[in-house]
């Protein structure tokens, strides 16, 4: 089971609706989950169109907290990114959306956002059908990291040419003047390793120093919650 943890959002039960028996609803499976007051993490960047260091050394460890529960239940998300990161109006931080997931540990599925997709994951659009494993989720929190902190400048590239930026060109990273520390940069650059086998598991990734010493933390979430609140009377 995927519930039952403080960065997951909760699953309550699926069931499958016959419009015949209630036209108000469409027909189809439905999914019941833990109703959640507040936010999108992509509703908070566009509030502050980016964030700080702290808020984001804070969000990061939340959702690899959440990453490294999926990556003991041997599920791959398959689409981490700001839009499907919840955060409630007490500013915890839950990992939702699991309509792409997989069981198993690895997989072949190139389901998923191409913007925050790894390399590994993209290979597979050719005649390629090559498994990987979690560090997928791994590679999609590095890019929504670098989205909280200056924006993604190659999202808008037509689906080829992004693909080719991702599985050829060069490994995204902050820009070289920006404001940001030594810790940050060194998370960035393990999240994006090229190579799966470089990049951390989640669990490997809780030790790293940016999202290991947060100093403060309880007053990040106190200032995330106070925020949603007034973006959201906006």
């Amino acid at each position: 089971m995927v519930s039952g943890h403080k960065n997951i959002v909760d699953f309550y039960g699926a069931y499958y609706h016959q419009a015949l028996r209630t036209p108000l609803l469409p027909e189809g499976l439905w999914i019941a989950t833990e109703f959640i007051t507040g936010a999108t993490l992509q509703d908070l960047i566009g509030t502050r169109k980016t964030l700080g260091e702290r808020w984001i050394s804070y969000i990061c460890k939340q959702i690899t907290t959440g990453l490294f529960h999926l990556q003991k239940k041997n599920i791959i998300h398959h689409d981490i990114k700001p839009e499907n990161i919840l955060i409630t109006s007490l500013g915890e931080v839950k990992i939702g959306e699991f309509g792409f997931a997989t069981c198993g540990g690895k997989s072949s599925s190139t389901s998923g956002t191409i913007t925050y997709s790894a390399p590994e994951v993209l290979a597979n659009f050719g005649k390629n059908k090559l498994e990987y494993d979690h560090k997928a989720d791994i590679w999609s929190l590095g890019i929504a990291a670098i989205e909280m902190a200056e924006g993604l400048s190659f999202s808008k590239l037509p689906q080829q040419k992004l693909i080719e930026k991702i599985t050829r060109g060069p490994t995204p990273t902050l820009t070289p003047w920006g404001k940001w520390s030594d810790k940050f940069r060194s998370f960035i650059s393990e999240c994006l390793q090229r190579e799966p086998s470089r990049r951390p598991s989640a669990r490997q990734l809780l030790s790293h120093p940016f999202i290991g010493e947060i100093w403060g933390e309880r007053g990040v979430q106190k200032n995330i919650a106070q925020q949603l609140h007034r973006g959201m009377k906006h």
